[in-house]
């Protein structure tokens, strides 16, 4: 079978929309109630400043909801009444992996970041509706949103690697392994500047390298290049881990 066929592949995307649509707009209407009842009960302050109410709920609602969704992206692989119609589809592990990656990264943050918007919308007007006040209006272009737009897409390719590895309760397997990993990282990391760059840091436990422009190491110095294009390679790395755990599942 052909790696990639662009009808398949849209037949393939339409299928998997109708699947998972379902559980969104569930999810969505949910989210919208509770979000709704923020806005109400969080009173504006006497002085009459809007507070910026849209930062947390952002937040909250795009990790939560898109990594709770990338995890369950490829559950009906692991179900065991489920597998059978998943693996006789007559498509390739290139499309079907790249169906679940679209529908559970820059599809559904998109849908989010409109839906969020027309939250925004009808909160105002029930807001000043009913309380005779609002929290300040959704701004995009704040720090902050972008911030976690980033933080989400980079947490979005390692669920989705954690999705297609773990059998069951995904998320939960997905945070301790991160946890662990990310503990036992940093002693490699704590030891290796030890022994590689010893003259450069003055006590053996310190964290920070001597003042001294001509032999310190500090990586927030390089350049901002360096940084986004290590930041595409770990990325790009992790899809293709994704993507090579997917053809061993299935092999």
């Amino acid at each position: 079978m052909n790696i990639f066929s662009w009808p398949r592949f849209q037949r393939l995307l339409s299928n998997d929309l109708q699947i998972q649509g379902g559980k969104v707009l569930m999810g969505s209407v949910g989210a919208l109630v509770i979000g709704l009842l923020v806005h109400l009960l969080v009173m504006p302050p006497a002085n009459g400043v809007a507070i910026p109410l849209y930062n947390p709920l952002f937040i909250i609602g795009l990790m939560l909801g898109g990594l709770v969704l990338t995890s369950m992206i490829f559950s009906d692989m692991h179900h065991p009444d489920e597998c059978y119609f998943y693996l006789m589809q007559p498509i390739s592990n290139f499309e079907r992996f790249l169906s679940r990656y679209l529908i559970s990264g820059p599809m559904f943050y998109l849908y989010f970041v409109v839906l969020y918007y027309l939250f925004e919308v009808i909160a105002l007007f029930l807001s000043n509706y009913s309380i005779g006040g609002s929290a300040q209006f959704f701004e995009y272009g704040d720090s902050v949103i972008r911030e976690t737009s980033r933080i989400y897409f980079a947490a979005h390719a390692v669920v989705l690697l954690g999705a297609i590895y773990f059998r069951s309760y995904s998320l939960v397997k997905i945070i301790l392994t991160l946890a662990g990993l990310g503990l036992a990282c940093l002693v490699v990391f704590w030891f290796s500047m030890r022994i590689i760059f010893w003259d450069y840091f003055p006590l053996l436990f310190s964290l920070v390298p001597r003042d001294d422009p001509a032999t310190s190491f500090d990586p927030a110095r390089w350049p901002a290049y360096i940084h986004w294009l290590l930041a595409i390679a770990l990325y790009l790395w992790v899809l293709f881990v994704a993507y090579t755990t997917l053809q061993d599942h299935e092999a």
